[in-house]
């Protein structure tokens, strides 16, 4: 029975590549970079009729959100979860507090942070858990804070920005839903 909630796939890259690396694995791979298309008469040749006929219907039928790209070369959200994964380079920084549905992954360099947050809880309807991020020490003159949203076209919806600086003094507060990410960016 595959999780067919849209944000499930990015939140469960992000969660099982936090695991990795806390774990000491310095290198991985995703399988399933395109999703596939079975043609029901090849898989015929090797498979039963009936397993024939549960491949082409699991995979061409069902929602599938495996894929980096779906069968027509669109950007599906896994996608843009490694890309929020690609951006975290630097020096590793601490994210503390919170609960074991959210977690996070912070680093610095050059003067610019980037945090990812996210709510990867078993339970599909708890109430929303409610997070405050505050940033001590920011060199960064700016932040942008951005909602993962799977089912539009970019993924990524601008919440909220203003003077880093004022982080120190007003955390930004929200809340976030399973399968929910967050993406903070702090820069010049």
């Amino acid at each position: 029975r595959p999780n067919l909630a849209p944000g499930f796939q990015p939140v469960f890259i992000l969660e099982t590549t936090l695991g990795f690396f806390e774990e000491g694995l310095s290198r991985a791979a995703y399988y399933h970079i395109r999703d596939a298309w079975v043609d029901e008469k090849q898989f015929s040749r090797f498979l039963s009729g009936p397993g024939a006929q549960f491949m082409a219907r699991w995979w061409n039928t069902m929602p599938q959100y495996d894929g980096l790209w779906d069968h027509y070369g669109r950007v599906r959200p896994a996608y843009f979860a490694f890309k929020l994964l690609s951006l975290i380079q630097g020096r590793r920084l601490p994210v503390t507090g919170g609960n074991a549905e959210i977690k996070g992954i912070a680093a610095t360099r050059n003067g610019s942070a980037e945090i990812v947050l996210w709510n990867f809880c078993a339970d599909t309807n708890p109430p929303p858990t409610e997070i405050r991020v505050h940033v001590t020490g920011a060199k960064a003159d700016r932040f942008r804070l951005y909602r993962f949203n799977p089912q539009s076209v970019d993924c990524l919806e601008l919440q909220a920005q203003g003077s880093a600086g004022d982080l120190a003094e007003k955390p930004i507060h929200d809340s976030l839903r399973p399968y929910e990410i967050r993406w903070l960016s702090l820069g010049r």
